[in-house]
């Protein structure tokens, strides 16, 4: 066998075994997700708690974690940055759409290798989790927004909130856009979002929402590869009432600590003027 010959097998058997392994990830980080939608819609909706309030900040911060139903350190950064300048507000600190006790049944998942000190996932499995929760809120979107929304609408309920304020973070906009056709079928409550490197939007949802803005980066390669994927669909700037273009952060970056400040600043936006006072 010449040498070009075998080096051919090696790069079919390289790349053979690579397929295998994506395919083999994308088959476990499915049914991660679906087991987790099963468990997480039979917890009854009162276990879900927030503060009384007339205006509520919620994070809906997507799902890529099951493991784990607490928010992360940035994230309580961001949201007592706009505690402080939204005074009038109260925020629920709590992550949306996770719960304590799905969160300790999904410990079973905890077989992924710690490859990231930051996020205890994989990269990859963080991605490919976020990927089929954006494929369920477009295909399956009237049984899995109807589970999101419902929580939603009793949140509202539980704070007595006439404004919500949704915070997102990628797939996090798709949730929220998904959910805020129920919420104004169920409640009178007024709804502003804001998202950051925000994905795969449900263009008829936003126009249940009375202001949004989207933060995004040019370094955000995640997000841009979905706008070239899905086009308009994807494309936050064909549907939005707002978009803010900032320098540097990459997807996984818009809280870290050089940015954090300006996407906060960004994020109120989506708030009617009067209610921020600004850092």
């Amino acid at each position: 066998m010449s040498g070009l010959l075998l080096l051919v097998l090696s790069l079919v058997v390289v790349i053979a075994a690579f397929t295998l392994a994506l395919l083999g990830i994308a088959m476990v980080t499915l049914s991660e997700t679906v087991l987790w939608w099963h468990h997480w819609r039979s917890i009854p909706i009162r276990e879900f708690d927030c503060p009384l309030t007339g205006k509520l900040i919620v994070f809906v911060s997507g799902t890529s974690d099951y493991a784990r139903a607490s928010l992360y350190d940035e994230q309580i950064s961001l949201l007592e940055d706009l505690k402080v300048m939204l005074p009038d507000y109260q925020v629920c600190f709590k992550p949306f759409p996770f719960q304590d006790s799905t969160a300790a049944w999904c410990k079973r998942f905890c077989y992924w290798p710690n490859t990231n000190a930051k996020y205890l996932l994989p990269l990859f499995v963080i991605a490919m989790r976020n990927f089929w929760q954006s494929i369920f809120l477009s295909t399956a979107k009237r049984a899995y927004s109807r589970d999101l929304a419902k929580v939603l609408v009793e949140l509202v309920a539980k704070s007595q909130c006439r404004e919500l304020f949704l915070v997102c973070g990628s797939s996090g906009i798709a949730m929220a856009a998904n959910s805020a056709r129920l919420i104004k079928q169920k409640t009178d409550c007024l709804i502003y979002a804001a998202s950051f490197g925000g994905v795969l939007i449900d263009r008829d949802g936003l126009s249940c929402i009375n202001s949004y803005v989207s933060i995004e980066s040019k370094n955000d390669k995640w997000h841009q590869s979905f706008k070239n994927i899905f086009g308009r669909k994807g494309d936050l700037a064909s549907t939005q009432a707002a978009q803010v273009l900032i320098d540097g952060p990459g997807h996984m970056q818009y809280l870290e600590p050089q940015y954090r400040q300006v996407v906060a600043q960004a994020l109120l936006a989506a708030v009617p003027k009067g209610s921020e006072v600004l850092l």
